[in-house]
């Protein structure tokens, strides 16, 4: 095919929006891209469980969810905040143990129960918060920990500063 007729036909399918224009490259070879609309989450605190919604999750990915209460009441209190589920720095006892979990969750989310003890959190199916109250105060982060790029793992909540020495760089949502 002559090198015009490759502009002309590049053009008008270009116009028509089929293909956008950095895709074709100069020999008249298509590079076909599939557009992935982005991945989204959210939480959202029930009655007797709290959930995360994951829209257009990476069917290839491991995912790991972390919940910090890290704002409101819990900054003056004696026991401080519960950061034990936050995948990242856990909770120091005074006795100098440390609960430190983490919620592994599918590509399409997941859902923890209310009202473990902090010593019986079941990954992936229990949490220590217990109301709905706690969705105010509280940072999450969604980890695909299978891949240490920055583009897989997110933050956002009440305080996202929190992960800020993480062990990956997160984006804010």
């Amino acid at each position: 095919m002559k090198k015009m007729n490759v502009i002309a036909i590049f053009s008008m399918v270009a116009a028509v929006g089929c293909i956008p224009i950095e895709e074709v490259k100069e020999t008249g070879e298509e590079e076909l891209i599939d557009e992935v609309d982005p991945m989204s989450a959210s939480v959202s605190w029930g009655d007797s469980s709290v959930s995360l919604s994951i829209t257009n999750g990476d069917s290839a990915a491991s995912y790991n969810w972390g919940i910090a209460e890290n704002s409101g009441g819990c900054l003056s209190s004696e026991w401080g905040c519960w950061t034990g589920e936050d995948c990242h720095m856990g909770f120091d006892l005074t006795s100098g143990g440390n609960y430190s979990y983490c919620h592994p969750v599918s590509s399409t989310g997941g859902s923890l129960a209310y009202g473990a003890s902090p010593d019986a959190v079941a990954e992936g199916d229990s949490t220590v918060f217990g109301e709905a109250s706690f969705s105010t105060v509280t940072t999450h982060v969604l980890d695909n920990a299978a891949s240490t790029e920055a583009e897989s793992c997110w933050v956002w909540g009440a305080d996202t500063s929190y992960y800020n020495g993480y062990y990956k760089s997160c984006t804010e949502m």
